[in-house]
């Protein structure tokens, strides 16, 4: 687990959530989510934004914006925004191009992926494979296999 043992913060997750980071501080709602974004750039030490239900958390307006902010600069602000959602609606998740990293389990629709990933692939995802976009296009398997794929 990356963020295990490190500064965590979890944003909109119920307390039955992440059991193995029971030292990471919770923040659920709103005033206090866009309080924790815009205090972002005084932030003096490497932090893990863990944001669960990005797509629901970005149709608010004011949240959206703090979160658009925080993902421009979250590098320089020593952040590093894990945003989880299950939707791939284009229009919910605009800032999906300002995280460095994207990752998704197997989709319905080749689209599905365009949309979630931002490149088309032409890839069958078995059970427990997901897709990993980063310098290069991975596909794994829980049980870390690995294997390249062309895009």
């Amino acid at each position: 687990n990356i963020v295990r043992g490190r500064n965590t913060v979890l944003i909109n997750t119920w307390e039955t959530d992440f059991k193995s980071l029971p030292d990471a501080r919770r923040i659920n709602d709103k005033a206090s989510i866009i309080s924790f974004f815009k205090c972002l750039p005084n932030n003096s030490q490497e932090v893990f934004i863990v944001c669960d239900e990005l797509a629901t958390l970005m149709q608010d307006k004011e949240i959206a914006k703090e979160i658009n902010n925080a993902c421009m600069f979250a590098r320089h602000y020593k952040a590093h925004i894990i945003g989880i959602t299950p939707r791939v609606l284009a229009n919910e998740v605009q800032c999906k191009a300002l995280f460095p990293a994207r990752i998704t389990g197997r989709l319905l629709q080749e689209s599905d992926y365009r949309t979630a990933l931002g490149i088309s692939i032409n890839v069958n995802l078995g059970m427990r494979e997901f897709i990993i976009i980063q310098d290069k296009v991975e596909v794994f398997r829980s049980e870390n296999n690995r294997k390249y794929i062309d895009t």
